[in-house]
Protein backbone atom coordinates (compact mmCIF):
# COMPACT_ATOMS: atom_id res chain seq x y z
CA UNK A 1 0.00 0.00 0.00
CA UNK A 2 3.00 2.08 0.66
CA UNK A 3 3.78 1.73 -2.74
CA UNK A 4 0.60 2.93 -4.36
CA UNK A 5 0.22 5.97 -1.82
CA UNK A 6 3.37 6.78 -3.32
CA UNK A 7 2.45 6.82 -6.60
CA UNK A 8 -0.66 8.93 -5.74
CA UNK A 9 1.32 11.10 -4.16
CA UNK A 10 3.65 11.36 -7.20
CA UNK A 11 1.09 12.02 -9.46
CA UNK A 12 -1.09 14.53 -7.11
CA UNK A 13 2.16 16.45 -7.14
CA UNK A 14 3.82 15.96 -10.39
CA UNK A 15 -0.05 16.12 -12.95
CA UNK A 16 0.28 20.16 -11.16
CA UNK A 17 4.19 20.61 -11.21
CA UNK A 18 3.41 19.13 -14.79
CA UNK A 19 0.52 21.20 -15.80
CA UNK A 20 3.06 24.66 -14.50
CA UNK A 21 5.63 22.95 -16.17
CA UNK A 22 3.62 22.44 -19.33
CA UNK A 23 1.82 25.63 -19.43
CA UNK A 24 5.08 27.58 -18.94
CA UNK A 25 6.60 25.52 -22.16
CA UNK A 26 3.39 25.85 -23.75
CA UNK A 27 3.41 29.47 -23.26
CA UNK A 28 7.21 30.15 -23.81
CA UNK A 29 6.41 28.05 -27.40
CA UNK A 30 3.02 30.33 -28.32
CA UNK A 31 5.61 33.51 -27.18
CA UNK A 32 8.61 31.88 -30.05
CA UNK A 33 5.78 31.66 -32.64
CA UNK A 34 4.12 34.70 -31.70
CA UNK A 35 7.65 36.34 -32.51
CA UNK A 36 8.22 33.89 -35.43
CA UNK A 37 5.21 35.25 -37.05
CA UNK A 38 5.46 38.81 -36.45
CA UNK A 39 9.49 38.45 -37.82
CA UNK A 40 7.61 36.73 -40.74
CA UNK A 41 4.80 39.32 -40.94
CA UNK A 42 7.59 41.94 -40.99
CA UNK A 43 9.63 40.29 -43.66
CA UNK A 44 6.30 39.51 -45.76
CA UNK A 45 5.87 44.01 -45.03
CA UNK A 46 9.48 44.39 -45.86
CA UNK A 47 9.25 41.94 -49.04
CA UNK A 48 5.94 44.45 -50.19
CA UNK A 49 7.53 47.29 -49.99
CA UNK A 50 11.00 46.34 -51.37
CA UNK A 51 8.52 44.90 -54.61
CA UNK A 52 5.94 48.00 -54.58
CA UNK A 53 9.09 50.19 -55.05
CA UNK A 54 10.69 47.99 -57.81
CA UNK A 55 7.13 48.00 -58.88
CA UNK A 56 7.08 51.81 -59.04
CA UNK A 57 10.56 52.35 -60.42
CA UNK A 58 9.51 49.89 -63.25
CA UNK A 59 6.59 52.03 -64.15
CA UNK A 60 8.57 55.14 -63.91
CA UNK A 61 10.48 53.47 -66.29
CA UNK A 62 8.10 52.65 -68.16
CA UNK A 63 6.70 55.99 -68.47
CA UNK A 64 9.74 57.28 -69.31
CA UNK A 65 10.39 54.91 -72.12
CA UNK A 66 7.07 55.54 -73.69
CA UNK A 67 7.79 59.40 -73.41
CA UNK A 68 10.82 59.09 -75.28
CA UNK A 69 8.99 56.93 -77.84
CA UNK A 70 6.09 59.61 -78.63
CA UNK A 71 8.59 62.20 -78.49
CA UNK A 72 10.45 60.41 -81.15
CA UNK A 73 7.82 59.56 -83.11
CA UNK A 74 6.38 63.47 -82.95
CA UNK A 75 9.73 64.27 -84.00
CA UNK A 76 9.67 62.59 -87.15
CA UNK A 77 6.14 63.87 -87.72
CA UNK A 78 7.07 67.34 -87.25
CA UNK A 79 10.65 66.60 -89.39
CA UNK A 80 8.09 65.39 -92.25
CA UNK A 81 5.86 68.47 -92.25
CA UNK A 82 8.88 70.31 -92.36
CA UNK A 83 10.33 68.65 -95.07
CA UNK A 84 7.39 68.85 -97.34
CA UNK A 85 6.74 72.05 -96.44
CA UNK A 86 10.26 73.01 -97.17
CA UNK A 87 9.36 71.15 -100.41
CA UNK A 88 6.74 73.31 -101.33
CA UNK A 89 8.68 76.48 -100.34
CA UNK A 90 11.44 75.57 -102.43
CA UNK A 91 9.07 74.41 -105.40
CA UNK A 92 7.17 77.95 -104.59
CA UNK A 93 10.66 79.82 -105.07
CA UNK A 94 11.88 77.66 -107.88
CA UNK A 95 8.30 78.95 -109.88
CA UNK A 96 8.97 82.73 -108.24
CA UNK A 97 12.19 83.05 -109.83
CA UNK A 98 11.15 81.44 -113.09
CA UNK A 99 8.20 84.18 -113.58
CA UNK A 100 11.01 86.90 -112.21
CA UNK A 101 13.05 85.94 -115.26
CA UNK A 102 10.13 85.65 -117.30
CA UNK A 103 9.06 89.03 -116.49
CA UNK A 104 12.76 90.31 -116.48
CA UNK A 105 12.67 89.11 -119.98
CA UNK A 106 9.38 90.52 -121.13
CA UNK A 107 10.52 93.95 -119.82
CA UNK A 108 13.39 93.67 -121.63
CA UNK A 109 11.75 93.02 -124.57
CA UNK A 110 9.42 95.85 -123.91
CA UNK A 111 12.02 98.06 -123.63
CA UNK A 112 14.25 97.11 -127.24
CA UNK A 113 10.84 97.26 -128.28
CA UNK A 114 9.97 100.65 -127.58
CA UNK A 115 13.82 101.56 -128.32
CA UNK A 116 12.85 100.23 -131.88
CA UNK A 117 9.80 101.59 -132.05
CA UNK A 118 11.22 104.82 -131.07
CA UNK A 119 13.57 104.25 -134.01
CA UNK A 120 11.20 103.61 -136.64
CA UNK A 121 9.48 107.05 -135.53
CA UNK A 122 12.41 108.63 -135.98
CA UNK A 123 12.83 107.08 -139.26
CA UNK A 124 9.53 107.24 -140.36
CA UNK A 125 9.25 111.04 -139.66
CA UNK A 126 12.79 111.51 -141.37
CA UNK A 127 11.04 109.54 -144.59
CA UNK A 128 8.00 112.23 -144.20
CA UNK A 129 10.40 114.94 -144.30
CA UNK A 130 12.35 113.62 -147.19
CA UNK A 131 9.04 113.18 -149.06
CA UNK A 132 7.70 116.48 -148.35
CA UNK A 133 11.32 117.66 -149.53
CA UNK A 134 10.91 115.52 -152.48
CA UNK A 135 7.36 116.76 -153.44
CA UNK A 136 8.66 120.32 -153.00
CA UNK A 137 11.44 119.80 -154.98
CA UNK A 138 9.30 118.08 -157.63
CA UNK A 139 6.87 120.94 -157.36
CA UNK A 140 9.83 122.99 -157.78
CA UNK A 141 11.18 121.40 -161.33
CA UNK A 142 7.61 121.37 -162.31
CA UNK A 143 7.31 125.05 -161.39
CA UNK A 144 10.42 125.67 -163.38
CA UNK A 145 9.44 123.22 -166.71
Amino acid sequence: MNSILYVIIGVLCGVPTGIVIGRFLLRKLFKDQEVAAQNKVKKILKDAENNAEILKKNRLLEAKEKFLQLKAEHEQEVNAKNNTLNQRENGIKQKEQSYNQKLENINRKETELDGVRKKLETQTDIVVKKQEEVEHLKNQHVAQL
